[in-house]
């Protein structure tokens, strides 16, 4: 199946630039349409009159700055992606572009494979977003089918507790659905049958539902954690496993998976210091799902990794906090 193909927009005010960045985006197979302006104001009126995937924009130039068309921007539409553009030493531009909504930037002068990494990185995060919505959508009709089968009231209160996870904390939810994607597929390599995928699908997405037992001040903390707060965050599987035993008593892959996704291989994980295989598979696999997310895309505690850097660290922790047979096989995933 052909990949899609994503429509672009750059924004320089400089000709020559302008040239050079058109000239490498066409050598990028993902690149469909292909915008540029040379200042903020007919840039953002190409942006509202086109469908524009993503937005490559300098931060000094005329009329309208690099900073204020990212506002405009992002005032007209939230879920934009914007890469941007600066000289070195313009850190505070930088800072200040990341926190105006940026998702990425490159500094000048840059090189053929620092644009098309870049290019590469986001639309890679599009692909998710993509693969993400017709998860929820299949999750939506696997709900509907399920329903004939099983208790109404289990989906009632599971569509609670959800919405209770999303108003306080739609990180984490969102964490969980790219979980829930991740796990899907190494789950799909490792030969799990279609009843024992719905399973690690529905325990991915609920993996941290016991995290609704974590007060405000502990879980959305932005900082490193004191010792006593981390023993706290570490109860939230056995929260979880309370909170699901009652409508999941019969389905003992989905608490395998809240319970034990933060055991180790190596018997340093937690609730119960479970080592080796004597952790359920279904738990090993959502443990790998869920450090590749938090790797990719960062948490309040860490910042997002590289390919290279998330390859490194499963391999230095197969074996150590990961199933190395499993390590092996979801490396050939992403790899792919």
């Amino acid at each position: 199946m052909q990949k899609k193909k994503y429509n672009f927009l750059i924004v320089e005010d400089e000709i020559s630039v302008l040239k050079v960045l058109n000239d490498i985006l066409k050598l990028s197979p993902v690149v469909n349409m292909l915008y540029s302006a040379e200042n903020g104001e007919d840039a953002f009126e190409i942006y509202k009159t086109n469908e524009i995937d993503v937005v490559v924009t300098d931060i000094m130039m005329p009329k309208i700055t690099g900073l204020e068309l990212i506002k405009k921007i992002k005032d007209y539409n939230p879920e934009a992606h914007i890469i941007v553009i600066s000289a070195y030493g313009s850190v505070e531009n930088l800072k200040e572009a990341i926190r105006n909504g940026a998702y990425d930037y490159i500094l000048k002068p840059f090189t053929v494979d620092e644009i098309l990494f870049a290019i590469n990185r986001v639309v890679d995060k599009l692909r998710l977003l993509y693969e993400k919505k017709k998860y929820i959508i299949s999750l939506e009709k696997a709900v509907k089918e399920a329903k004939k089968e099983l208790e109404s009231s289990f989906y009632d209160s599971l569509k609670a507790i959800l919405n209770t996870l999303e108003v306080r904390d739609v990180k984490t939810l969102e964490h969980s659905h790219n979980v829930a994607i991740y796990a899907e597929k190494l789950g799909k390599k490792a030969g799990f049958s279609k009843k024992e995928l719905d399973s690690l699908i529905m325990g991915a997405t609920l993996h941290d539902i016991g995290k609704i037992g974590i007060p405000d001040n502990i879980l959305l903390k932005n900082g490193k954690l004191e010792e006593m707060e981390y023993e706290i965050i570490k109860r939230h599987p056995l929260i979880g496993r309370k909170i699901l035993l009652p409508m999941l008593a019969n389905n003992s892959h989905v608490l395998e998976i809240v319970s034990y996704h933060h055991e180790r291989f190596d018997g340093d994980g937690y609730p119960e210091g479970l080592k080796g295989l004597k952790i359920p598979l279904f738990a090993r696999v959502v443990s790998i799902a869920n450090a590749y997310d938090r790797m990719l895309n960062g948490t309040l505690y860490s910042s997002p990794k590289d390919f290279e850097s998330i390859k490194k660290d499963f391999i230095f922790n197969s074996g150590k906090q990961f199933d190395p047979e499993l390590v092996r096989i979801f490396l050939s995933i992403i790899e792919g």
